[in-house]
């Protein structure tokens, strides 16, 4: 993550247990609302591990939680929540089925 010192002040992870694996999610949301301009990377920055019973391994599990990020977020609607959600898992599915080929 790269920003700048004052948005990320202003928007801090919330470490709190219902936010646990999503919490970098819930925070990038909170930046996102706070400045006009967001570059995506396309090349890849880091490595991401992938160890036996990790918390973000489960996929439904992951969904719901990013479902109750979207639906605690002030201002959201139940609609709204969901239509994310999906918007979120099929991102996912297509970059790990199209894009990357699996």
């Amino acid at each position: 993550m790269i920003a700048e010192r004052d948005l990320l002040k202003a928007a801090p992870f919330v470490e709190g247990i219902n936010y646990k694996a999503v919490e970098d999610y819930h925070c990038w949301l909170r930046i996102l609302e706070r400045t006009p301009k967001c570059i995506k990377v396309r090349a890849p920055l880091l490595f991401y591990r992938k160890i036996e019973g990790q918390i973000s391994g489960s996929k439904m599990a992951m969904m719901k939680k990013v479902f109750m990020v979207h639906w605690d977020y002030p201002g959201r609607s139940l609609s709204q929540a969901v239509f994310l959600t999906l918007t979120h898992v099929l991102g996912g599915l297509y970059f790990r089925f199209i894009k990357k080929g699996m």
